[in-house]
Order: structure tokens, then C-alpha cells, then sequence
């Protein structure tokens, strides 16, 4: 069932920079596909159904649909989708928890000043002492303690140190394709992350969620493992994504081209580096060779 999600967070420099090999008609088809995955959750179960998410004719999918099957996993699944999806959900619990706790600390700010007034009321002594001031005072006293303890709160508790995951969330990592032994080395981890930098939640459930969505991208970046998925590029778009490079690493796509040279699983072919004055087996540029030989040199 697709949930209320009026807008969705595109990131334009990393789209366009992910996108830069597509077709006009492939972006716009890319642009569909992500805006349905949003708004529903996922793509639909049959593929001949995701091709009408894009619009594309027969011809134009049997041409495109390796090209956009790229973008996800075996399944359809889109992991950054997925993650900012779990970021807006926790967020909406945040704000939920928190307008729950300013109602409450409203009535109980309300209930004192309604103390102090009627305290004040029946002081038999009309000229103001000290002691009748600070009674005064109090209801202010009241709200500033409230509101601290509210900003103090407001960045969430640190992880309980018999925090564990429920059945759901236990569940949840299971489809992320954890198996029981990598969620218990996932849940060390997690522990030891959120304790080492003092990480505070208002949901460690979710902060759980988020964590799972992004294990796999973790673990291949560690291992430096190639870009998966059938999309082979062809030698022209080599040569455009090396030269675009060459002038802003910035734009290096990592997940359609792999590692970027210099990197261990780099999938460019020397010669095109080569031919482009880039060292295959560094990554430098040859500017960047030339003056550091003419800094060495002064």
C-alpha cells in the first residue's frame, strides 16, 4: 500500500552524476522508476509491470533494462531509497514523541503556575517580601527547569547498555540478507559505534533499521569490492567518465564505474587512463605528476 510521502529528497549533483551515461529517455524512465520506489515502498513484483512504470515501449525496454536494472539489487531493491525512507520514519516518531512530551510538560507547567497563583492570592501580607517574590518567581523558575530538561532530551538517550533488538528488527536485518552470525558481528558493532562517538536516539529501533540498510554498502567499500550489477561500459563512455573525472573527481560515478583509478578494483582499462595522462597504478593525473616534480625540484 503506498503511504502519504508528498516529496521525496533528490540529491542532484550525485543523480546527475550517476546518471551521466543514460539516455534522455533513460533518465526520465530512472526519474519514474524512484519516484514510484518512493512513494510506494518498493517496485512491483513483476518486471512487466515495472516496465510501465517507466513508459517505455517494448523496444525501448528490451534496449534499457539492463541499463536501469543497474541501479538496484537482484530483487529491485534501491538501498538509498530505502535508507532515506527509514530516515523519514524516524524522524516522524521524533517529532510524534516529542509534541506527546511538550503536551504533557504544558499541563504540568500549567498545574504549577496555578499552584503559585493561588499561594499568592491568599498571602494575609499586601506589601511584597523576599519570601513572597521568590513564590512569584516561581512559576517562571518552573518553566526555564522545563524547558531545559526539554532541549536535554530532545537529542535523544544514549544506547541502554541491555539494548537488543526485537523480533522485528531482528527480521528486519534478515532481509538485508544478514545471516544470524553477521547480525551478531552487526549488533557488536553497532554497540561499540554508537558508545565510541556518543551517539544519542530517540528510537534505537530505527537507528537498528538504518544501521542494516547500510551493511552491505559497508562491507563492500571495506573490501573494495567491484560495482556489481550486468552494466558493461562501453569504450566512449570510459573516455567520458575519465575526462569529467579529470577535471573534478567529484564526478566519478562508484556505483555504475567501480572504484576510481588509483583504487584497489579499479575496472577502467590502463590504456584509456593512460591516454588521458592518468598513472593506472595511482590515480595521478599527469598536472598533478608535473608539479609535484616541479615542487620537488625548488
Amino acid at each position: 500500500m503506498a503511504t502519504k510521502r508528498p516529496w521525496m529528497p533528490l540529491y542532484i549533483a550525485d543523480f546527475l552524476a550517476d546518471t551521466t551515461h543514460l539516455s534522455s529517455a533513460e533518465t526520465g524512465a530512472y526519474l519514474f522508476l524512484i519516484m514510484h520506489y518512493w512513494t510506494n515502498g518498493r517496485l512491483p513484483a513483476a518486471e512487466e509491470a515495472i516496465q510501465r512504470v517507466t513508459r517505455m515501449t517494448n523496444r525501448q525496454w528490451a534496449k534499457s533494462r539492463n541499463i536501469l536494472k543497474s541501479f538496484f539489487t537482484e530483487d529491485w531493491r534501491h538501498h538509498r531509497i530505502d535508507r532515506e525512507i527509514a530516515k523519514v520514519i524516524e524522524k516522524s516518531q521524533v517529532n510524534s514523541a516529542n509534541a506527546a512530551k511538550s503536551h504533557v510538560n504544558g499541563r504540568r507547567v500549567a498545574a504549577k503556575s496555578h499552584q503559585v497563583s493561588q499561594h499568592t492570592l491568599q498571602t494575609s501580607n499586601p506589601k511584597p517580601t523576599p519570601f513572597s517574590r521568590s513564590v512569584a518567581y516561581a512559576g517562571t523558575t518552573t518553566n526555564f527547569i522545563n524547558q531545559v530538561e526539554e532541549e536535554e532530551s530532545s537529542v535523544g538517550q544514549p544506547i541502554p547498555v541491555d539494548w537488543m533488538p526485537n523480533d522485528r528488527d531482528l527480521e528486519m536485518a534478515r532481509k538485508q540478507g544478514m545471516a544470524d552470525g553477521v547480525i551478531q558481528q552487526q549488533l557488536l558493532a553497532f554497540r561499540a559505534y554508537n558508545v565510541q562517538f556518543g551517539k544519542r536516539s530517540h528510537n534505537w529501533s530505527a537507528t537498528w533499521v538504518l544501521w542494516c540498510l547500510n551493511w552491505k554498502e559497508r562491507s563492500s567499500t571495506a573490501a573494495g569490492i567491484e560495482a556489481s550489477g550486468p552494466f558493461k561500459p562501453t569504450e566512449e563512455q570510459w573516455h567520458s567518465t575519465v575526462e569529467r573525472w579529470k577535471a573534478n573527481n567529484s564526478l566519478w560515478s562508484h556505483k555504475i564505474y567501480g572504484p576510481e583509478p588509483g583504487q584497489t578494483g579499479c575496472r577502467c582499462p590502463a590504456t584509456i587512463l593512460t591516454a588521458h595522462g592518468i598513472d593506472p597504478a595511482t590515480g595521478l593525473k599527469s598536472r598533478t605528476a608535473a608539479s609535484l616534480t616541479e615542487a620537488g625540484s625548488k
